[in-house]
């Protein structure tokens, strides 16, 4: 070979080495790390409310008498009577219910159903059937009790007070209903409402209450009691509720006031 010949050859084969050395490298799959998960915690910034619940009505003291006899030194205000809100009863019946009471003999009770009766001073009654037979002469059989007095005044009348408790199977005794028996009276005449009170604790094994306010009340030359008339017959369901507790719903007048009729007679016993 000449020696421009192999000048020749010798630059082709240091061109080729050196486009060699610089080829790429090789590609390699290397796995790319996963991206890390970030969590999120979201904090309310005001704090849930807790549920509200309505508050236990307070209990008012009242002064009541356990002796009928003493009746006049336990003034209840009348407001007392019918200031229970949204269908709950006065703040005296609360009153009334947290006081203590003997438990009933449940073996003696007799329950006798009630009707609804004209008396012959056409007026109309709760009685119950088979009057006048002395239904409850023995109290451990009755299913109500009057265990205190006191008294009241509204619209110049006085009123004699003497809370009703009736016995409701299944009740706790703070949970039994009363109705709140009345009846008016004259200050000025103590002789004859110490006699209005002999019949209604010992003439009257029951209390035969007035059912209608067109009713005449005792000594009243008016329709009915003004403080019965502002405490119950301003129900428009008050018939309705009445006509249940004939039924045996003693429940149903819980709280009510209602005068009651008072006459020495067999009809009562």
């Amino acid at each position: 070979m000449k020696p421009k010949s192999q000048y020749f050859f010798a630059l082709a084969i240091i061109i080729i080495l050196i486009l060699g050395s610089c080829s790429p490298a090789p590609v390699t799959n290397t796995p790319i790390p996963p991206t890390s998960t970030i969590t999120f915690t979201l904090t309310p910034t005001n704090t849930p409310s807790p549920p509200i619940e309505s508050p236990t009505p307070e209990i008012v003291e009242y002064k009541v008498s356990k002796e009928a006899k003493d009746f006049r030194q336990s003034y209840i205000p009348p407001e007392a009577l019918f200031d229970g809100k949204n269908g709950e009863v006065s703040s005296f019946v609360r009153y009334l219910k947290s006081l203590p009471s003997e438990p009933y003999n449940e073996n003696n009770l007799k329950f006798i159903p009630l009707t609804r009766w004209n008396s012959p001073g056409d007026e109309e009654v709760i009685v119950y059937k088979s009057f006048g037979t002395a239904l409850y002469s023995d109290p451990s059989t009755r299913p109500y009790r009057r265990e205190v007095f006191g008294t009241t005044t509204f619209e110049g009348v006085n009123y004699f007070i003497s809370p009703v408790r009736y016995y409701v199977e299944g009740l706790e005794p703070k949970d039994y209903p009363f109705v709140i028996a009345v009846f008016p009276f004259l200050n000025n005449d103590e002789k004859g409402t110490d006699l209005l009170i002999k019949y209604w604790l010992e003439e009257m094994n029951f209390p035969a209450y007035l059912t209608s306010e067109n009713d005449k009340s005792l000594f009243l030359n008016k329709d009915y009691s003004p403080l019965v008339k502002r405490a119950t017959f301003n129900n428009p369901n008050i018939q309705k509720l009445i006509d249940m507790f004939v039924q045996g719903d003693y429940t149903s007048l819980d709280g009510k006031v209602l005068e009651v009729k008072l006459q020495k007679s067999i009809f009562y016993k």
